[in-house]
């Protein structure tokens, strides 16, 4: 199964928070080849961007090796398709545009976005799974 990875599924890692393990665990299944992993530079950007806050930028560049050794994890960047296409989501849903080009990219890599946010559950043109829906 192609799986597309939102930002919170690695936070509720680094925090421990609820659901935590099943998302070690969906991590673990794409290191074993179980599911094709893709994330978006946004998603790692937004992960980085509380390190850094924290004044805790070794701990980014960890973040950033860790995620780097998983097998199966392709990280995606935004193009001008993904860009296009992200303009149109957020006009018709009125979302974030880091939600918009995550759901954008998801579609264009033909995934299922892994998420806690229910808010992307709105969006017709992607289906939406929790961690521990998987």
């Amino acid at each position: 199964m192609r799986i597309f990875l939102d930002t919170n599924v690695f936070l509720t890692i680094l925090n421990e928070e609820k659901n935590w393990q099943f998302a070690k665990k969906l991590l673990l299944d794409v290191n074993n080849g179980n599911h094709t992993g893709y994330t978006s530079v946004i998603c790692i950007s937004e992960i980085l961007s509380g390190f850094y806050a924290e004044g805790e930028s070794e701990k980014g560049e960890m973040f950033i090796t860790d995620l780097k050794a998983i097998s199966n994890i392709i990280i995606a960047d935004v193009d001008l398709i993904i860009a296009k296409d992200a303009a149109k989501m957020r006009a018709k849903y009125k979302i974030k545009l880091p939600d918009a080009i995550i759901a954008s990219s998801c579609k264009i890599h033909k995934c299922k976005l892994i998420t806690q946010d229910e808010d992307f559950r709105k969006i017709r043109e992607i289906e939406v799974k929790s961690i521990d829906e998987i």
